[in-house]
């Protein structure tokens, strides 16, 4: 988790292997979904699994598909960045 260096961004992060759940089974994303209380379109899901990836979108989370952080890292930016601009 620290090694990515963005993890600050995030309120909550979820591991599969600690909820007592496999991706891709809608399941998983279920349970995040309560935890925080929050919609999917208000969630971004990251991944480095193509199948993980559409079953997240399928359920209409934000994705990312990456399989190295510094990857993650420039979609994130790219995505506050986006955000920044509809806030004014």
């Amino acid at each position: 988790r620290r090694r990515c260096g963005f993890m600050s961004y995030f309120s909550h992060f979820f591991l599969s292997f600690e909820m007592g759940c496999r991706k891709p089974a809608p399941e998983i994303y279920r349970k995040m979904l309560t935890v925080l209380a929050a919609a999917p379109e208000q969630c971004i899901f990251i991944d480095d699994t193509a199948e993980n990836i559409r079953s997240a979108r399928a359920l209409g989370f934000r994705t990312i598909h990456s399989n190295t952080p510094e990857d993650i890292r420039q979609q994130l930016l790219s995505l506050l960045e986006t955000a920044n601009k509809f806030r004014g």
